[in-house]
């Protein structure tokens, strides 16, 4: 077999410098070493390897940033670092390499980053890669516990002996700030000399062993300089970790004190010199290297120089992408004719490409057109010094940036920089992408130019160009990342010239991947199929880019194509994105088009809750559905990252069945809101199967970065998912597309979803299909309640026209009482049809089906609409009536003028008649000047009327005020509109204060109060939190734990204590668990002892390789499994270790791990050996044996356990949840209906009595007399009765879950089977049994027992359980504070267990409570345990269920830090469960119980996967919105946001911004909470709890350092952790109030739990924002109504007149 260092110089070799830098960039992530001096057996010269090193970036953090968590990124050859370099003079027995991978690892992760002699094939033969000269760096991640060096150092190690490759050994003396050379002896002259007559500047380290002659060394030493510390010599006696130990701290002191810091760069003149080549010497690279330089050289300012140099993108590119959208969508159309609308965009969009084609082609894109139409390599050599040199200078930008942020965010005062800031960073990518986006603008807006105008013939080549570079390997954008638009027809001209390039009709697949931000997208693509996508923290790649791969002829007959398109997108739910308002659109419409270009989809999602793509899925469907174009059926696979436990596939097999059903669910609200009810299910849009369609990937890293390899497990996983994927590809019922089909396909979808509106904005079907229904059934409702009291207007108009006629003499004789009467009888009508439809909206709500649930957040909108409704429609009615009565009142009156007035004129007419037929006989008048006689006589007489007089007067006035020239009133149109007016002005007024300024006029002050009146009313302001201070070391020493972190113990130092040592230690000492274990361990006795007991409560769980195609796996306690064991011994003296061969054989070739065998066979079994040879059994104690049978008693009499819990544990279950129902219906009375509420209320008590009654029925049963007993046993036999049932209960449930997991496996094959399926999955539900169930029943027995008279002697006899429990509790046993099945406090038997808690303890003993929250399977529990030493279940799925409370006692150094005598530590069950997502009232469980928690911790700690916060917004600001509705809440919790499974050093300064981003929102969510409750004193998120980004977040990463279930725990999990506990103790130090007692505690518990179940709306809500937004829409759309119907009615009221001119009364 070759020797690896051969195959390595051998692939260097052949390789081109493209190829060299992949490499060298894979073996750098996997921290293996790689050539810096290439040699060439041929040429016999060595090469710099220069080049093949230029793409390595490294993050880092040395020390002086650990405080304030910052770090450097940059390009490995560009940094200054000191080199170690390692060399062989000789012989050497030592393995030199094997040094340097014990030196550069610590104690818990072994990794070979050099090849040595003791290898695989290591010790063969080297035949080409003698001289070559491999480099590695140690970079350190912060922390001092695990750094081994606290600065950034590169080590350098010469394969082979100096003397033979005297030009590397100089070039290494020259550029290292020290040299180590390893012998045996320096017998030889020549040796001598070599050493001796180097000139340089470095240190010289010499490295012998035991046997070299000290004399010649003494020599060479005095001729080098050289002191006693730089001779070092191994002695035999001297084993390996001290040796090693001593090298590091050598070294150690040469890094911090050497100036010798020289960059890899500028070794090549070094090199030079001493006639070593360099890679980067070719032509190829100089030319391209120049190119590239001439560009990038010119940019100071990167905002600048894009708005200089790259001008036709920006804000004209974003213009664009309106117009093309508004062409497709017409939302601005108002109401403009839609062809001369559509002609103006047209216009718009040729000016914007007119003013496109004005600006000249720069100096920057000509340099970069010539650059890349160079031939041959010197393109690829261009792009890639553009990306680097581009990236560099993003890097050095975006740092300064962040620090210019991270200062301006101290001053609360800089919100204008701090924007401005902000907006830079978002503004400072500058990549090669953005130089071929202008290319792509230069293209199009050429097209808007004559065919024939030399500007645009001069450039229809560069699609060709780009398209060359596509079939290369380089990647197009496909959609613009910063305008979220695709340049069409850019993109389709590309594609058109990479058909032709190729043959005709080449076939492509297409693969793409989907998934939130920082899930891990990219790195998956890199890692499946060899690209190169951008990988970085935070929102690293923007748009969608695509990339061609050639398929070889072999793959080319298994997939019928020629080529595979991958498309690597932007992360959904950006919290830089989701400030904007078309957020959701963006991620919806990236999703449809990725998803619908595809053959197959990866959706990526962080561990393994897939909730958080539900919505961007459901999205798809719907669009789906709604667009004509998208005619075929793409396949999804989901990956979850992050997921090692080989229980994962099989653990959550229920949870994807339950996620499929919910998509199915939303495919049919999707399919009947589109009217294509034949989609019956998810799967009939998209194909996905939960059996085969997702796949568990474990971390990225082996342990934690900068140092830590790619794990072998995560390769693994990523290529059996690519084998299944190319199988899935295989398999395609369709044939592939040739590159002119997918180009079309991609236009017509494009357009598509750009024409798409209404439902890319919207969030959910269901919610969207059941506020349609709703509003669908209101809108009948008010139809029916407005046509019956416009017929009932309309018969009282009748009898107030008919007022004063025979027919109706007897109804009233004085129009008043009449008015007043009929207005009586409206308000009954009215009073009536409102409760008519409050009924209908009781009754709708109570529905099941319809989803209902889910806009439960409406009903109180809606039953606000329905008061108003019945307010608007009797101040229309009353309006009507008084308008009616007065027309009938002054037509009364009109008629008795017009007689008066008839007279009158008579009289007149006839006077004029006498006096004309009187002066006839002296005048004859003329026709003309009888006529002017008569005017005048009718004016004279018409101004002395009254009326007349007072009407000019009226209409006069009116017609100057605001709302008569509004409405263009003038004297003659006036009619009665003065009441209306009034109405306006008080909702003028309202809309012009923003609710808090009243009306001027007395009348609308009135009415505003009136309305007033009705708003809700206030609450009380929150309780201040009391003030604590603390100190660390006392905390630590309370828990016992300041031996395990001040002082960590290596192996040596434990072997170094006797029996004398631990003697010597003080009292106290003595006491603490560490010593306490190491006495045991290191004190002679005469006997051993098998640990059965010790290795009780260990449980594993593995795959066996005939499980591994099912993905299932086998979970068991260890000293039940049948395995076999092999032993290794000893017999007298043994020259090998035999120990150290067994840690190598255990270990893979990735990771070695120092372990012990692990008895791996039945250790009941050896129990019976071990007696038989005198060998002790810790189980033989009589307490141990004794609980063993109590609870063998109980446990064994268990073959069914739903049975089980029916016959023995009755009073739970569904009685118990009947009682919380009613519960919670006696504060909400959601079904009071038209009931009296006291007669409701007792009867829900009289319910209670009855269930209580059955529940008193029930005798005690013998498994809870059994359990009652045991734990009442005096001493340790109670605990170890608990540990006995639990670990019992435990096995009987594993081996339960086991066989019905495989039941629901065999019976999903067939989908008939469903009735089968849902029985199973119902007692999959139902089979799991614990101690707290026997703790439930018990607390139910107690609760019930309260309900009998305290005289009676079953009460009597069960008043000591509270006691008990208390004292379990004291002891440190956890008690369940909600049930997980009921969702429910048992509020009488917790507060009882807590009033005896007090009395045992002594009086007023302080409490702290910290609690965790986050989403299912993100690891909450784990923290916890990790932090606080204590035992809260952990496993995959919904292990924990409802919360547990768990007391720690403090000591008294530490009460005095913390003032308070214990620690209350809550464990939660995760949120957002898919088992509970089915339920209607999921958001409810999950809101009430995240507002109870965070209400009852002083620290809460919010659990989060991955980078990305969005998660957990929801949640949060649903509990901000109850504490601010809540009179209970009194005090400002505290919260931590602790992202678990992140191990990149950059991600708390990368991610800065996106938490201010968060914080933001969660602001603007507080704020419309605030306005909602009338509490608009908080202004923002941190004015109800306390958080801060800066220090308010924690990156932790993965908690196995490797792959389960070999892998051990990660030593930088529990370090992280550890910093995160210190913090934590830190802020209760600080708390601001003093920690409560226990009966305080109790009270607050009581109050907060009572305040929860009075809450309904607001926590089956989702979103206040949501909740604020349609308030204000329903606001304004009131008033328009109100403005309409005011029109209408005035309109209706005006006097008209007549054909012939006579007005009309």
């Amino acid at each position: 077999m070759p020797n690896p260092l051969d195959i390595i110089t051998a692939l260097f070799l052949c390789s081109d410098g493209f190829v060299q830098q992949e490499i060298a960039l894979k073996m750098s992530m996997c921290q293996f070493s790689f050539p810096l001096l290439l040699p060439n057996c041929d040429t016999n010269q060595c090469t710099l390897m220069l080049w093949a090193m230029r793409d390595i970036v490294k993050k880092y953090r040395p020390q002086s940033l650990s405080e304030s968590k910052g770090f450097i990124e940059d390009r490995i050859v560009l940094s200054e670092l000191p080199m170690i370099s390692f060399v062989r003079l000789g012989e050497c027995s030592s393995s030199k390499s094997e040094i340097l991978n014990k030196l550069l690892s610590n104690s818990q992760q072994y990794h070979d980053t050099f090849v040595h002699r003791n290898m695989e094939c290591g010790d063969s033969p080297r035949a080409i890669s003698n001289g070559l000269t491999e480099i590695t760096w140690y970079l350190p991640g912060g922390n001092t516990n695990i750094d081994i060096f606290s600065q950034p150092v590169a080590v350098a190690n010469l394969r082979g002996d100096i003397e033979s490759f005297e030009t590397q050994y100089s070039f290494l003396c020259q550029t290292s700030a020290a040299v180590f050379v390893f012998f045996d002896d320096l017998d030889s002259e020549s040796e001598r000399s070599l050493l001796t007559n180097q000139n340089h500047k470095t240190q010289i380290f010499l490295v012998g062993n035991g046997e070299s002659n000290y004399e010649v060394l003494r020599t060479v030493a005095n001729k080098l300089g050289l002191n006693n510390n730089n001779i070092i010599t191994k002695k035999k006696q001297k084993n390996d970790a001290d040796f090693i130990h001593y090298l590091q701290c050598i070294i150690r002191d040469v890094v911090e004190n050497s100036a010798m810091k020289i960059p890899v760069e500028q070794m090549a003149d070094i090199a030079h010199k001493l006639g070593i080549l360099v890679d980067e010497d070719s032509p190829e690279c100089q030319t391209a290297k120049r190119n590239a330089e001439a560009i990038t050289a010119e940019i100071q300012d990167i905002l600048k120089y894009k708005e200089d140099q790259l001008p036709r993108q920006g804000e004209i590119w974003k213009e664009l992408t309106w117009l093309q959208r508004e062409e497709c969508q017409l939302q601005k159309i108002g109401s403009k004719n839609i062809e001369d609308y559509k002609s103006e965009l047209q216009k718009k969009k040729k000016e914007l490409r007119k003013k496109q084609n004005s600006y000249d082609m720069s100096t920057a894109m000509t340099c970069f057109i010539n650059a890349i139409s160079s031939p041959g390599t010197e393109r690829f050599y261009f792009l890639k010094w553009m990306r680097m040199n581009l990236d560099n200078m993003s890097r050095v930008k975006l740092s300064d940036l962040r620090e210019k942020y991270k200062e301006k965010r101290k001053n609360p005062e800089n919100k204008e920089e701090i924007k401005e800031i902000d907006r830079q960073i978002s503004n400072s990518s500058l990549g090669t992408e953005h130089f071929f986006r202008e290319m792509g603008q230069i293209y199009e807006a050429s097209l808007s130019l004559p065919q024939t105008d030399p500007a645009r013939q001069q450039l229809q080549h560069l699609p060709k160009l780009c398209a060359e570079l596509l079939l290369d390997g380089f990647p197009l954008e496909l959609v613009d990342g910063d305008a979220s638009n695709i340049p069409l027809r850019w993109v389709s001209d590309v594609l058109s010239q990479l058909s032709d390039l190729v043959s005709p009709n080449r076939k492509i697949l297409v693969v793409t991947v989907l998934g939130v931000q920082s899930t891990g997208k990219s790195t998956l693509l890199n890692t499946m199929f060899g690209v190169q996508f951008a990988v970085s923290s935070g929102r690293c790649t923007r748009g969608a880019f695509m990339l061609l791969i050639k398929i070889n002829e072999d793959m080319k007959k298994v997939l019928n194509c020629d080529f595979i398109l991958i498309i690597d997108t932007e992360g959904l739910k950006s919290p830089e994105l989701a400030q904007l308002y078309n957020s959701y659109e963006h991620d919806n419409e990236l999703a449809t088009l990725v998803i619908g270009l595809s053959d197959v989809t990866i959706v990526n999602i962080a561990m393994e809750n897939s909730t958080e793509m539900k919505d961007i899925l459901q999205i798809v469907v719907h669009a789906f559905l709604r667009m004509k174009e998208v005619g075929k059926k793409p396949r999804c696979v989901f990956v979850h990252q992050n997921v090692s436990d080989v229980s994962a596939h099989e653990k959550n097999s229920r949870d994807r069945k339950l996620l499929l059903e919910q998509l199915n669910e939303m495919t049919q609200a999707a399919a009947r809101m589109e009217k294509k009810e034949e989609n019956k299910s998810f799967t009939d849009v998209m194909e996905y199967s939960p059996d085969t369609g997702n796949w568990y990937i474990p971390g990225l890293w082996n342990g934690n970065p900068p140092m830590a390899p790619v794990s072998v497990g995560y390769s693994e996983a990523v290529y059996e998912l690519k084998k299944h994927i190319i199988k899935l590809l295989g398999n395609y019922e369709c044939s592939a597309k040739d590159i002119l089909d997918f180009k079309e396909w991609m236009e017509n979808l494009w357009n598509a979803v750009k024409h798409e509106n209404f439902i890319f904005s919207f969030r959910n079907n269901l919610v969207a299909d059941a506020y349609m229904r709703l509003c669908t059934e209101f809108n009948k409702w008010e139809w029916e309640f407005k046509t019956a009291m416009y017929t009932w207007v309309t018969n009282a108009e009748k009898r107030i026209s008919n007022f004063g006629t025979i027919a109706v003499k007897a109804e009233s004789s004085d129009m008043r009482e009449f008015l007043t009467s009929l207005k009586s009888e409206a308000s009954t009508v009215l009073s009536t049809w409102e409760t008519r439809l409050l009924e209908n909206l009781r009754q709708y709500f109570k529905k099941t089906e319809g989803h209902v649930y889910l806009v439960e957040g409406y009903k109180e909108e809606f039953s606000s609409n329905v008061k108003s409704l019945r307010r608007e429609l009797e101040r229309s009615v009353f309006n009507q009536l008084t308008a009616a009565a007065e027309i009938t009142q002054e037509m009364i009156e009109i008629d008795q003028i017009k007689e008066n007035h008839i007279k009158e004129i008579e009289n007149a007419v006839w006077g004029l008649v006498h006096e004309c037929w009187k002066n006839n006989d002296q005048i004859i008048f003329g026709e003309t000047e009888l006529e002017n006689k008569f005017h005048k006589m009718w004016n004279d007489m018409l101004k002395g009327l009254p009326c007349y007089v007072r009407l000019q007067r009226t209409n006069f006035l009116f017609s100057q005020t605001q709302f008569g020239k509004r409405y263009e009133c003038s004297c003659d149109s006036f009619s009665e509109t003065l009441p209306l007016f009034l109405q306006l002005e008080v909702t003028v007024a309202r809309h012009r204060s923003g609710g808090k300024a009243e009306p001027r006029s007395p009348k609308s002050r009135e009415i505003y109060r009136e309305l007033s009146r009705e708003l809700p009313r206030e609450f009380a302001s929150p309780r201040d939190v009391f003030k604590l201070e603390t100190q660390l070391e006392s905390l630590l020493k309370d828990f016992g734990l300041d031996q395990h972190y001040t002082v960590k113990l290596s192996l040596s130092k434990i072997l170094e204590i006797d029996e004398k040592t631990i003697t010597d230690l003080p009292a106290k000492c003595k006491s603490d668990l560490p010593w306490y274990f190491l006495k045991k361990l290191m004190m002679d006795t005469k006997q051993c002892t098998l640990m059965l007991w010790a290795m009780r409560d260990i449980v594993k769980k593995y795959r066996p390789r005939s499980l591994s195609e099912s993905k299932g796996f086998i979970e068991d306690r260890i000293v039940l499994s049948e395995l076999p064991m092999i032993s290794f011994v000893r017999l007298g003296e043994c020259s090998l270790s035999k120990s150290e061969i067994l840690n190598k054989l255990l270990s893979n070739s990735q990771q070695y791990h120092d372990t012990f065998v692990h008895r791996n066979m039945e250790c009941e079994q050896m129990a019976e050996i071990a007696h038989e040879l005198g060998i002790l059994v810790d189980e033989d104690s009589p307490e141990c044996q004794s609980a063993k049978k109590n609870a063998e008693a109980i446990t064994a009499e268990i073959q069914d356990i739903h049975k089980f819990k029916e016959d023995q544990l009755p009073r739970q279950g569904e009685i118990w949840k009947e009682l919380t129902c009613l519960e919670k219906e006696e504060f909400r009375l959601k079904k009071v209906g038209s009931k009296n509420t006291e007669d409701y209320k007792s009867e829900l008590q009289l319910q209670k009595k009855e269930l209580r009654k059955k529940q008193n029925s029930y005798y005690m049963s013998t498994a809870m007399t059994c359990f009652i007993n045991a734990i009442s046993s005096p001493g340790t036999e109670r605990f170890y009765f608990l540990k006995w049932m639990r670990m019992n209960l435990d096995n009987l449930s594993c081996v339960k879950l086991s066989e019905l997991r495989e039941k629901y496996k065999e019976k999903c094959k067939n989908s008939e089977n469903k009735e089968e399926i849902k029985k199973i999955d119902r007692q999959i539900s139902n089979s799991s049994l614990g101690t707290e169930h026997f703790f439930r029943e018990m607390g139910q027995i107690y609760e019930a027992s309260l309900s009998l008279p305290q005289t009676d002697p079953a009460r009597q006899q069960l008043q000591h359980l509270p006691k008990l429990c208390a004292e379990l509790l004291l002891d440190g046993f956890p008690l369940e504070l909600v049930d997980g099945d009921a969702s429910n406090i048992p509020l009488r038997w917790v507060s009882d267990v807590l009033s005896q808690l007090s009395d045992l303890v002594s009086p007023n003993r302080k409490i702290l409570v910290v609690t965790v929250l986050g989403v299912q399977s993100t690891g909450k529990s784990t923290p916890l345990n990790t932090m606080f030493g204590v035992q809260f279940a952990v496993s995959s799925g919904r292990c924990t269920r409802g919360a547990f409370m768990l007391l720690i006692k403090i000591n008294e150094d530490m009460k005095k830090v913390l003032n308070c005598d214990f620690m209350v530590i809550i464990d939660t069950e995760g949120l957002k469960s898919p088992e509970l997502a089915q339920l209607y009232n999921s958001y409810e469980h999950d809101n009430e119980l995240a507002t109870l928690v965070v209400g009852l911790s002083d620290v809460t700690i919010v659990n989060i996967a991955m980078d990305n916060s969005t998660e957990m917004k929801d949640i949060l600001q649903i509990v901000v919105h109850a504490f601010l509705r809540m009179k209970e809440v009194g005090k400002k919790p505290r919260c931590q946001f602790v992202h678990q499974n992140v191990s990149d050093v950059s991600a708390h300064e990368k991610n800065l911004r996106d938490r201010k981003l968060l914080l933001e929102q969660l602001n603007e969510m507080t704020q419309a909470a605030a306005k909602m409750e009338k509490k608009e004193e908080n202004k923002s998120f941190t004015d109800v709890m306390e958080y801060s980004p800066d220090t308010g977040n924690w990156y932790i990463p993965g908690l196995w350092n490797g792959n389960p279930p070999m892998a051990p725990v990660n030593a930088g999990y529990s370090e992280a952790v550890y910093e995160l506990k210190k913090h934590v103790i830190q802020l209760l130090g600080n708390c601001e109030s003093s920690a409560n007692d226990v009966s305080e505690f109790k009270e607050w518990m009581t109050s907060l739990w009572t305040a929860v179940k009075h809450e309904n709306f607001i926590f089956s809500f989702r979103n206040s924002l949501i909740a604020d937004a349609y308030m204000r829409l329903c606001t304004e759309f009131n008033k328009w109504e109100w403005e309409f119907k005011k029109e209408m009615y005035t309109w209706v009221k005006r006097p008209h007149c007549c054909p012939h001119g006579r007005q009309n009364f």
